[in-house]
């Protein structure tokens, strides 16, 4: 199949000449298969492992396989996900066109569930950490196509990233082929086994639901050792466990508006069904030491854990109860005294605080959970100027209101913007220390020239990701150089342009209140839905035109004509009982 790969022996260690890929030596064949080939190779300019994946050179007369994959490097090059194989570098060679990822030496779960010694709590922390990776994708608008075990890579670290974007986000893209032929006669594409029933009509408007058609196959797989025996059914007399049942069928429903809606809410619903049993078992006394000995709250999952601060997804009160977000930190009395003051700071644009409690070296809080993510995770396309105008002026609101209470931010980044599923964005970390401080190789994008905390900073760090957002890339260094150049955006229009502009302006000429902002970003949205409004007017007072009336088709005119007679007896009727 298009873009599938079959694991190999290395050949001979001996380095393979480079003149068609200047900058890297090839090393060994990883992986081979009838689209490409991936290669083990050094960079040498950095010394580094990569892995290079090139075009199988008899496919370059093929224009539909070029297109797949110099589309699969575009897309992993637009994804920058800890669960997803990043994309170094992508190029053209006289051999055909490739792209370098980064190396991941380890082996894929197709290869673990083969040998038949993975538990069943292993392959399912494996997938957990995919769907992730999986998730993050669908929420830029990437669709996989291809999801399976064997593009399911783990390192020897135990790290899990989802891989082999090859079909993803191409639109009715066929290849010629003999056997497993779609209606049209072309193959359609994935892998039949783990592929979605509309898929195999279709390959054309496949949406999110498809890959957790995959997801579910590979949930049956590791529960049961077999793949379901066809689409939507679900292997007789399997012993599933019961609190799997119903995610596997689900999942696995032959109509794609009767599962999941993306890999998010499959996620969601088999760690709730899981309740911590796929944490292992050091992680989880990690987190037991953190929540404490109370027994009030169950783990569900880890979202982070490390030196400096941990964060877990916990719930209270049984299988129905509330989710709640824990997060430990290392002790900061500045950070302690601002969560402390935000107890008492309730509105619709920030993260509810529940509880905070101190212990020698932490502290820790009960905050609300918000089953959207964060904006960090939406930054891969830019976004329609309306939308940046609603999230920013929703995040101005936030900021005004804990201005009220004497409290700025200090540290606001796409990843403290949150989504709810339905409903207002929220802010998030008010004054906590920055993630990576005393990190020197890391920089933060959204601090203001002049550094310091303040109102006025956290405004230029909100201008830096309203501009991401309209650009989809972060504030350059030279930006009054090249302002010019993004004010010709036809799409955006000045005023939003000059809003974001006056967010970055040096310290002496930006906005000094957040409430200034909110109102002019509360006037852009208000004129944006004013325009929605009359767009809307217009197209339903558009007349029909004579020749649509004339080009009726004739079964139409008297349906119409049955039903003005019936509509004209059930009046006459009526009024004779009056």
């Amino acid at each position: 199949m298009a873009g599938s790969l079959t694991l190999e022996r290395p050949t001979a260690t001996g380095a393979v000449p480079d003149q068609f890929l200047p900058g890297y030596q090839l090393i060994r064949v990883l992986a081979r298969g009838g689209f490409a080939e991936v290669w083990e190779a050094e960079q040498t300019s950095l010394g580094r492992k990569v892995a290079i994946k090139v075009m199988r050179h008899e496919l370059l007369d093929q224009p539909q396989m070029v297109q797949l994959f110099e589309n699969e490097a575009r897309v992993l090059a637009r994804l920058n996900h800890s669960n997803v194989v990043q994309v170094i570098d992508r190029g053209a060679s006289a051999r055909g066109p490739y792209f370098v990822m980064e190396y991941m030496e380890g082996e894929t779960l197709q290869d673990m569930l083969s040998r038949g010694n993975l538990s069943r709590d292993r392959a399912l922390q494996i997938l957990l950490h995919a769907v992730r990776g999986l998730a993050y994708a669908h929420r830029n608008s990437v669709v996989h196509r291809d999801v399976k075990p064997a593009n399911i890579l783990v390192s020897r670290r135990g790290q899990v990233k989802i891989g082999d974007f090859g079909i993803a986000a191409v639109k009715a893209a066929t290849v010629e082929h003999d056997d497993e032929q779609g209606p049209s006669g072309k193959q359609a594409l994935g892998t039949r086994a783990f592929m979605a029933p509309e898929q195999r009509v279709s390959f054309d408007d496949v949406g999110p639901q498809a890959d957790v058609y995959s997801l579910g196959v590979i949930l049956h797989r590791i529960v049961t050792g077999k793949l379901p025996p066809g689409a939507g059914q679900v292997l007789p007399g399997a012993k599933i466990p019961e609190r799997l049942q119903p995610i596997v069928e689900k999942s696995l429903h032959p109509s794609p508006g009767r599962r999941y809606s993306d890999a998010s809410a499959f996620r969601d619903a088999l760690i709730n069904a899981l309740e911590g049993r796929h944490i292992d078992d050091g992680v989880r006394s990690g987190a037991a030491s953190a929540l404490g000995a109370s027994g009030r709250f169950e783990l569900l999952d880890v979202i982070r854990q490390d030196d400096r601060r941990s964060v877990y997804l916990v719930r209270k009160g049984g299988p129905d109860g509330e989710r709640i977000v824990v997060k430990r930190y290392i002790k900061d009395p500045e950070a302690l005294r601002t969560v402390r003051n935000l107890l008492r700071v309730d509105h619709p644009n920030i993260v509810r605080i529940h509880a905070v409690g101190e212990r020698e070296d932490a502290f820790i809080m009960l905050m609300e959970h918000l089953d959207g993510g964060d904006l960090r995770e939406r930054l891969v396309r830019a976004h329609p100027w309306q939308d940046v105008a609603r999230i920013g002026r929703d995040v101005a609101l936030a900021l005004a209101h804990a201005g009220k209470h004497g409290i700025v931010h200090g540290n606001l980044r796409p990843s403290n913007i949150l989504f709810t599923a339905a409903g207002p964005v929220k802010v998030t970390d008010f004054g906590l220390p920055e993630h990576y401080r005393g990190e020197a190789d890391k920089r933060n994008w959204y601090a203001p020239p002049e550094g310091g905390k303040g109102t006025p900073a956290d405004l230029y760090a909100l201008g830096a990701i309203m501009f991401e957002m309209l650009f989809a890339c972060p504030v350059p260094e030279n930006i009054w150089e090249l302002w010019s150049e993004y004010r010709k955006r036809a799409d955006v229009p000045e005023s939003m342009l000059n809003t974001v502009k006056q967010m970055l302006a040096p310290a002496d000429e930006r906005y000094q209140l957040a409430e200034h902002v909110a109102q002019a970003l509360s006037s852009l949205v208000a004129e944006s839905e004013a325009a929605a409004r009359v767009a809307l007017d217009q197209a339903a007072a558009v007349p029909v035109a004579a020749s649509s009336v004339v080009s009726l088709h004739w079964g139409q005119i008297a349906a119409g004509f049955v039903t003005g007679c019936l509509v004209g007896f059930l009046l006459a009727q009526l009024l004779r009982a009056l």
